[in-house]
């Protein structure tokens, strides 16, 4: 595999050929897609040239991933200045917030980096960790650039919220703020995307001064302003919520001795669950020790078994878990579980605008069902609902079984290449054979993914019928209320885009789409079926040979251009 100064330059190799392709199309843009592939042929007949098929491989998919990360860096879509009576809000800037971000993803991309560095070559944990660190770092630049190219207008007589940035333009109808709150500083455990699992909240923090945060449909905006008492009075004009004026919630710095646990729960999270970095460091601790290769396999595989057992600890800390405030939930949510035979189990929840639920653990005994805030305000019937389907993924464990069926195939697919060197001693002259045995191991992974997850929400729906006093009906009730609240966050959300097209904003999880390859990728590739087709199976088919109806419906719906 292509290390050190060769994997350089391919990373140089595939950043150049943006740059011209940036250039060409704007000084000769009728015909820059052609240049675009003629640059990528030269670019595929060196490499290969240069280098095994497998190695070449490698190469052609790094140049890619750099070439799409510096087409996501640069591409900017800030709108002018938009017309009208328009006052600039003035935000508070300094270099420590920034640099926070910077050392907290830093700490959690450094066992990854010091086995990038020390770690045996070749290895393929090398090119994941590549991969990563070359998505982390686009984000990281990103931020960085937001922090100083943000700016937030306000005007009183169009009732709206401008916020621009190089990125992205979005407008805000005051009419849509539910709520606003001051925070006393930027709560960096909430806000920093490494170290959390939900993506509605939108970090416009420049700075650790007190902190307005603007509740929307879908998402939660948190801005540090100069004059955060006044702009909240003023804002606060436009919501129904009633709270004190003078109200600041207090927030802890991250580096605080009440946080250290938070904090520790939280980069576990982050170099365990959402990165490799802990992985990294235990490989190359055992690789120091001159251990065998099986030796390592083994110890990875009890460190990701240890990882699950402590499932429900490591997401209840990188979610801000606490047990649910609600009586009336908690109430009805113990008589679901004792219907479905299973018992310690606790609903908590966690701050989110996402209509959500999830099941977290790995056993009956140490399980809990998560909520979001945003679910919570749904109807109680709803709410039961939810609950109900999530104790079935609990009482059959499916959270073990989907982490289970995703090992066997991982398995399978070394045992194939495995069998693949001892038999094939020149690659070079199967390179086709090879190249459509990469791409069906992509493909098929997203499939075999798809039935697996979608088979379990299946059983979950109808199984979780049961448990309900009203049965598959409140089931089905509670399933296109859902829809429909999360179709209106998303509406909402497109319609404060600058880009946003009108035709788009039209969203109906509810009515069978009548585009073919739509349906096909809903029900080949996604991890749940259509809601359309959950909420007619669950008022027609009662249950009887749902699964049945479900394989039948998979392969009709996915062929069927009517």
């Amino acid at each position: 595999m292509p290390m050190g100064i060769d994997l350089f330059l391919v990373m140089i190799l595939g950043l150049g050929l943006y740059f011209i392709s940036a250039l060409a199309a704007k000084l000769i843009p009728f015909i820059d897609f052609w240049i675009d592939i003629v640059l990528w042929v030269c670019a595929a007949v060196y490499i290969f040239s240069h280098q095994s098929f497998m190695d070449g491989i490698v190469s052609i998919a790094t140049m890619f991933y750099c070439y799409w990360t510096a087409m996501d860096l640069t591409v900017s879509e800030r709108a002018e200045k938009p017309s009208g009576d328009w006052q600039e809000i003035e935000l508070a800037r300094n270099k420590t917030r920034l640099l926070s971000d910077i050392m907290l993803t830093a700490v959690v991309f450094a066992g990854a980096i010091i086995f990038f560095i020390y770690g045996p070559d070749p290895s393929a944990l090398k090119y994941v960790i590549l991969f990563g660190m070359i998505s982390g770092g686009g984000a990281l630049v990103k931020r960085i650039w937001n922090v100083f190219s943000v700016t937030v207008l306000y005007s009183a007589s169009l009732e709206k919220l401008h916020i621009s940035s190089r990125y992205e333009t979005r407008t805000y109808p005051l009419s849509d703020l539910k709520d606003i709150q001051l925070e006393s500083t930027a709560d960096l455990l909430k806000l920093h995307p490494l170290l959390t699992m939900y993506s509605s909240r939108v970090d416009l923090t420049t700075s650790f001064q007190q902190v307005i945060k603007l509740s929307l449909p879908g998402e939660t905006l948190f801005l540090t302003v100069k004059e955060p008492q006044r702009w909240k009075a003023i804002l606060r004009e436009y919501t129904d919520a009633e709270n004190n004026e003078d109200t600041v919630i207090s927030v802890l710095p991250f580096y605080h001795r009440k946080n250290v646990k938070r904090l520790l729960g939280k980069l576990y999270f982050a170099a365990s669950v959402k990165g490799v970095s802990a992985y990294a460091l235990l490989v190359l601790a055992l690789y120091g020790l001159q251990t065998s290769p099986w030796v390592m396999a083994v110890a990875v595989m009890l460190y990701w078994i240890f990882n699950m057992y402590l499932s429900d600890i490591v997401l209840r800390a990188a979610m801000d878990a606490k047990p649910c405030h609600h009586p009336h939930v908690q109430t009805a949510a113990d008589k679901i579980f004792r219907k479905a035979g299973i018992s310690h189990v606790r609903i908590y929840e966690t701050e989110s605008d996402d209509y959500n639920g999830m099941a977290v653990g790995m056993n009956v005994g140490r399980s809990m069902v998560i909520l979001t805030s945003a679910t919570l305000t749904l109807p109680q019937r709803v709410i039961e609902g939810i609950v109900a389907h999530e104790a079935i993924h609990i009482k059959k464990r499916d959270v073990l079984s989907s982490q289970l069926l995703r090992f066997l195939y991982l398995g399978a697919v070394v045992g194939i290449i495995l069998l693949f060197e001892q038999h094939i001693a020149h690659p070079a002259d199967h390179k086709v054979a090879l190249w459509v045995f990469i791409m069906a191991i992509i493909i098929l992974f997203q499939l075999y993914q798809s039935f697996c997850s979608q088979w379990m929400e299946v059983r979950a729906d109808n199984l979780g019928a049961s448990l309900l006093e009203g049965g598959y009906k409140q089931m089905a009730e509670a399933l296109r209320i859902l829809a429909v609240r999360q179709d209106e966050d998303i509406q909402k959300q497109s319609a404060y885009s600058s880009e946003a097209d009108e035709d788009e904003l039209t969203i109906d999880s509810l009515s069978r789409d009548k585009s073919w390859l739509f349906r096909f990728i809903d029900f080949q590739f996604a991890p749940h079926p259509p809601m359309y087709w959950r909420v007619n199976t669950l008022l027609s088919n009662k249950g009887h040979g749902v699964l049945k109806r479900w394989f039948r419906d998979r392969l009709k719906e996915s062929i069927s251009l009517k």
